[in-house]
């Protein structure tokens, strides 16, 4: 999955958790464990100066606590019968400050959407294994024998090339994207 798909995944689960009604707070603490998850995940694919990276991480701990605080009161909610309205009340009032937090965090990554983007390790300098990707390919009989014989000499001649340019990072991401396809639609025709 790409750094701006996960990116935009991220949003859209922000935007739903903020459209949860105050009085479905089970669902919500769902939502916002699914989010918190997403955002580590999001944090990983991305290269952050220190700045960012404090300011993200004291965002994602906000969020986890409140909805560690929503959780908590959904699960009293849930056991205790006798206080179930007062249990209620709290995971309403819990949700209203998961939703602030996300909110805040909403704010943060819109900010900096743009340096996300750039500092992605996902769209800079891929580490692609060329001996691989050919190998894969010619199992494949994607590319000819000659093809690959041709391409695995060039590349013990000249030892592994480094990418420098976007266009051919690009252009082998896309192969691989096909040859992604390609394997999973021999995968489905070979099982029908």
């Amino acid at each position: 999955m790409s750094h701006e798909s996960t990116f935009e995944d991220l949003l859209k689960d922000i935007d739903q958790l903020i459209k949860i009604s105050p009085t479905n707070f089970s669902t919500a603490g769902e939502r916002g464990e699914v989010i918190c998850r997403s955002i580590r995940e999001f944090k990983d694919a991305i290269e952050l100066d220190a700045r960012q990276r404090g300011s993200l991480d004291r965002l994602l701990a906000s969020v986890d606590h409140a909805n560690k605080q929503l959780t908590q009161s959904v699960l009293n909610f849930r056991e205790d019968r006798r206080l179930r309205s007062d249990w209620a009340r709290f995971a309403q009032r819990d949700l209203i400050r998961l939703k602030d937090e996300i909110l805040a965090l909403q704010e943060f990554l819109v900010a900096n959407a743009n340096s996300f983007k750039l500092g992605s390790r996902a769209g800079t300098k891929p580490n692609i294994d060329f001996e691989k990707l050919l190998k894969l390919l010619h199992d494949e009989n994607a590319i000819s024998e000659r093809t690959f014989v041709m391409l695995t000499a060039h590349l013990a001649q000249n030892g592994r090339p480094k990418l420098k340019d976007n266009k051919i990072i690009e252009q082998v991401s896309r192969i691989s994207t096909h040859l992604s396809e390609l394997c999973e639609i021999r995968r489905v025709s070979s099982d029908a």
